[in-house]
């Protein structure tokens, strides 16, 4: 069995994106991090209870991601999303449940169900003093794109209870802002087998920022994530250290972005398979016209393997960029190209390669509908390992926003 780890990866490469039709067929599998975004044209927080839902009809030409032997289907997903805002004073809360729903007309095995409930609350304390604490829960399966298990067989399911918390002190236009975050993760799988990665992860992050002006800061971030697997033996135990230095900025209405860049250092506890190397993580959105947006992001860092045959760890680079056009006041396009460069400590290397077109068109202020093209592909030193993958959907999305 071949699995690939990805847990831990930049926020960047993980983000969820609830839109229609909108959500590619490697990111669309998991449900990634929990954001709440009240209204489509800012980021105010605004009280109350947001539901929505995304219903699609799929076709998806390699649905086990294999290189032969495929097996193609219809496929029909459901996204709900039921959110809720409050406000009390200066603090913010926020509930929230997404689901994701997978039902395959070739084959039920390729089934699934997955569930993200959420919560966090940000206490605005002092005029110097924020407080964000999160909690959540989920259920969720590993994409055959991402852990290939074989035809036949249930994709591995897992899940996970989280809880953290970030501590920041001073404010955006002061000279100086500090920001400590901990989170602390426990993760276990279900079936075929996989208790072995069964785990903890600790993790501290400090970040000092400084300004150089009222839209640009400097920053240095250091970081430490402990892995601690379950299993009574395991040599899979390990430290990742970061250190990075960046810049953020706000320079003008049309771009704004972060970017980090350094050094990480993997190191197991028994001392085999260590890896360390250049580490990085960028965002950056540019707007040359009101309705148009182009988002580029590259991370490269250090993860945990599942892949076997001895291998402990692999280094991820990943580069992506998305364009969203608006070519009416009710039509929007959206194209993306995304790539990945796996390099594993046994001498495997991936290279995975993905594209994106889709169109949306809004019926009513709250009912979208459209239609998406998403491919996919994995060139592999491995043998066997590579595949390609088309899948065409159409849906719509009903959202009180």
């Amino acid at each position: 069995m071949e699995t690939k780890e990805r847990v831990g990866c930049s926020s960047l490469a993980a983000a969820f994106f609830l839109g229609l039709g909108f959500v590619g067929s490697a990111v669309a599998q998991t449900l990634g991090t929990y954001n709440i975004t009240p209204t489509k044209a800012d980021d105010l927080v605004v009280p109350g209870f947001y539901p929505a839902i995304e219903l699609d009809l799929a076709y998806d030409d390699n649905i086990f991601r294999t290189e032969t032997g495929t097996v193609d289907s219809m496929l029909f997903e459901a996204r709900p999303d039921l959110q809720w805002v409050g406000v009390m004073g200066k603090h913010v809360v926020r509930l929230g449940y997404q689901g994701y729903y997978g039902m395959y007309e070739a084959t039920s095995d390729a089934n699934f169900d997955d569930h993200f409930l959420g919560a966090d609350v940000t206490l605005d304390l002092t005029k110097k003093f924020n407080l964000n604490l999160t909690a959540d829960y989920r259920r969720e399966h590993e994409p055959y794109s991402v852990a290939v298990v074989p035809v036949g067989t249930r994709p591995n399911l897992w899940q996970q209870w989280a809880v953290g918390g970030e501590a920041v002190y001073g404010r955006r236009i002061a000279t100086a802002q500090v920001a400590l975050k901990a989170v602390h993760r426990n993760r276990e799988y279900t079936n075929n087998g996989q208790d072995f990665r069964d785990r903890d992860e600790d993790e501290l992050t400090f970040t000092f920022f400084y300004n150089l002006g009222p839209k640009t800061q400097l920053l240095v971030e250091p970081s430490l994530i402990r892995y601690s697997y379950h299993a009574t033996g395991s040599t899979f135990d390990n430290d990742l250290k970061r250190l990075l230095v960046g810049v953020t900025w706000d320079a003008t209405a049309k771009t704004t972005g972060v970017f980090k860049v350094g050094y990480h250092d993997k190191q197991f506890d028994n001392g085999v398979g260590d890896t360390k190397g250049l580490s990085t993580e960028a965002k950056m959105i540019w707007k040359p016209k009101t309705y148009s947006t182009v988002t580029a992001t590259l991370s490269r860092n250090a993860y945990d393997s599942a892949l076997g045959g001895g291998s402990r760890a692999f280094e991820a680079l990943i580069a992506q960029l998305d364009w969203v056009h608006e070519l009416t006041r009710l039509t929007e396009l959206q194209a993306g190209l995304r790539y990945e460069k796996d390099d594993y400590d046994v001498g495997r290397n991936d290279d995975v390669s993905e594209a994106h077109v889709g169109l949306s068109y809004a019926l009513r202020r709250w009912l979208t509908v459209g239609i998406r093209y998403d491919y996919q592909q994995r060139a592999s030193n491995q043998a066997g390992a590579d595949f390609d993958d088309n899948r065409i959907a159409i849906g719509l999305k009903a959202a009180l926003r």
